[in-house]
C-alpha cells in the first residue's frame, strides 16, 4: 500500500540521517529495486481485524460514528491478548 510504502522509506531515511547508514543510503539511492527487498508482515488475526473494519466502513453499515468506533473496537479486543 502506498502508505506502508511512503512510512518505510521515511523510517529508512531517519535511520540514515541518525545513523549514518550506509546501507540505508544505498537501499534509498535505488529505491525502485531496494522496495523489492522488502515484505510486509503482520499477523492474521489482526489482518482479519482490520479487513471487518473496512468491510463495515464500506458497507455503511454504522451511520453514527460513536456506533463505528464501537464495532472497530470490539474487532481489534477480539484479538488475542484483547488489546487495542
Amino acid at each position: 500500500e502506498p502508505k506502508d510504502i511512503e512510512e518505510l522509506r521515511r523510517l529508512i531515511d531517519n535511520h540514515r540521517e541518525q545513523t549514518g547508514s550506509t546501507v540505508a543510503a544505498r537501499l534509498l539511492a535505488d529505491w525502485k529495486n531496494s522496495l523489492s527487498k522488502f515484505k510486509k508482515v503482520m499477523p492474521t488475526d489482526y489482518k482479519r481485524a482490520l479487513q471487518e473494519i473496512a468491510q463495515r466502513r464500506s458497507a455503511g453499515s454504522a451511520k453514527d460514528n460513536s456506533a463505528s468506533f464501537d464495532s472497530e473496537r470490539a474487532a481489534l479486543a477480539a484479538l488475542p491478548g484483547g488489546r487495542i
